[in-house]
């Protein structure tokens, strides 16, 4: 279950990611960094750093560079983790990633 204190930390956490993008732009602002600090608040760092990592890929990808739209994959790494943490949910792994997750 999640608790009040992770509620508060995650909400302060993403109105700083807003600001972020909106004025100082430093590499806080990536989604590993962002499942980082949601799997470190949640307490499963590696579900964080998995769910983050995937949507930096996305973003890698499918990243619109000078056009009108922007994707928010932030804000989908934090409520991703937050969300199967809190289910209990974990991300399915290959070979490989369980190889270095152990």
């Amino acid at each position: 279950m999640i608790q009040w204190w992770q509620i508060l930390l995650l909400t302060l956490y993403s109105a700083y990611q807003i600001c972020d993008e909106l004025t100082i732009v430093s590499s806080a602002g990536s989604p590993v960094f962002a499942g980082f600090i949601t799997g470190l608040i949640m307490g499963d760092m590696g579900t964080g750093l998995f769910i983050g990592a995937s949507l930096q890929l996305v973003v890698l990808g499918v990243g619109t560079f000078g056009g009108a739209s922007r994707i928010d994959a932030t804000s989908g790494a934090v409520l991703a983790t937050a969300f199967s943490v809190a289910q209990g949910i974990k991300p399915l792994k290959s070979r490989f990633q369980q190889s270095l997750f152990r």
